[in-house]
């Protein structure tokens, strides 16, 4: 999946603004509180239709917020809102597909964000998980890093953790569009993992009892990839 251009209509403090991005590497360069980061929000919000199709996905929103506010009267310093805010995105969703294009737009304060016009995401997510079950395929990977991780960590409570379903796969979507930290998630599924890279040698040397090293180092080879990604 590569986005490849966003167009936003009264979104934040733009009216207008087309944005290409590059294929493999786009630097956003600007003065402080020129809008670097609307961009990046905007993204999330036009992947949310996507994550939203996940079980453990939450797929963000245009909130009235979001709505670009223009100056109605100098004098008094009365500013309007101009509606509808829109987010439209073109990309491939797969090497072997064509571009698609799909729209998310807030059309009033009391209404929602609309998905209608971004359903070729939930349609991609389905098949996604749909064909985790027979042939599993790659999925792709999205990730906010702002900087308010450095200081702003998210609430990790029991129930979340609970209903979070480390043993699915679909759980690497979890809050991986959120700008805050999800540190605490991160430590608790690390000692989940390993927790489970244990149980399955105990499990192996008690069915093995003459099993050699290279025998055991055999069978947690699977786990190989997920020690060297956190050893990294």
């Amino acid at each position: 999946m590569k986005i490849q251009k966003i167009v936003l209509n009264n979104f934040r403090l733009f009216p207008y603004l087309s944005c290409t991005l590059h294929p493999e590497l786009t630097v956003l360069v600007a003065n402080n509180g020129c809008g670097k980061t609307s961009i990046l929000d905007a993204i999330s919000i036009a992947m949310g239709t996507y994550l939203g199709a996940f079980p453990t996905g939450k797929g963000a929103g245009i909130k009235p917020a979001d709505v670009f506010s223009r100056v109605d009267d100098q004098d008094l310093g009365r500013m309007q809102t101009v509606y509808p805010a829109t987010i439209a995105t073109s990309g491939t969703l797969r090497e072997v597909e064509g571009s698609s294009t799909w729209i998310r737009e807030l059309s009033s304060a009391k209404s929602h964000t609309t998905i209608k016009y971004a359903k070729v995401l939930s349609e991609y997510a389905k098949r996604l998980q749909q064909a985790n079950l027979n042939e599993p395929e790659d999925w792709p990977l999205l990730a906010y890093y702002g900087t308010g991780r450095l200081w702003n960590q998210k609430y990790l409570t029991g129930a979340k953790l609970f209903s979070s379903g480390f043993h699915d796969r679909a759980a690497g979507y979890i809050d991986c569009m959120e700008p805050t930290s999800s540190f605490k998630y991160f430590v608790e599924w690390f000692g989940h993992a390993y927790r489970s890279i244990f149980q399955s040698k105990l499990r192996f040397t008690e069915a093995h009892p003459n099993a050699t090293r290279q025998d055991l180092d055999a069978h947690t080879s699977a786990f190989s990839p997920l020690v060297d990604a956190v050893r990294l």
